[in-house]
C-alpha cells in the first residue's frame, strides 16, 4: 500500500503521502477537515493522522503512518480498501489436500513407494 512513512517525522514521499489522505478522507473522524489529497504532508494531515490514531485506541499518538504499522492496517481496514489485511489473507488459504485438487493417483503413487 505504502512503501514510505507518512506524517511527523517521516519521508513523506509524495505518491505515499497521497494514499495516507485518500485514506484518511474515505474516515469520518468528527472535527477534523477533509484533505486536499495533493502529497504535501502539513498540520491538517498530521493531525488527522493523530485524530485516527485516538480513535484506534493508539496511546502514543505519533502522528505517524508507516508500512505495515497498526495505524495502516487500521485505516486500511476501516476505510474498506480493496488492499485490506483480510483480502491479503485470501491470497495465503492453506492447499487443498490430493483428493481435493481431484489427483487420486497421488495418493496411489504415494502408497506405492
Amino acid at each position: 500500500m505504502i512503501k514510505n512513512s507518512v506524517g511527523r517525522g517521516g519521508r513523506n514521499i509524495p505518491t505515499d503521502a497521497r494514499v495516507v489522505q485518500q485514506l484518511l478522507n474515505k474516515v469520518d473522524i468528527p472535527e477534523t477537515h477533509n484533505l486536499v489529497v495533493d502529497g504535501d504532508v502539513g498540520v491538517w494531515t498530521i493531525d488527522k493522522i493523530q485524530a485516527f490514531q485516538r480513535t484506534i485506541g493508539l496511546v502514543a499518538l505519533n502522528g505517524l503512518v508507516e508500512p505495515s504499522s497498526k495505524t495502516l492496517l487500521e485505516l486500511m481496514k476501516i476505510s474498506d480498501t480493496p488492499d485490506t489485511v483480510a483480502n491479503k489473507l485470501d491470497l495465503v488459504k492453506p492447499v487443498k489436500s490430493n483428493t481435493d485438487l481431484g489427483a487420486p493417483w497421488i495418493d496411489t503413487a504415494q502408497a506405492e513407494v
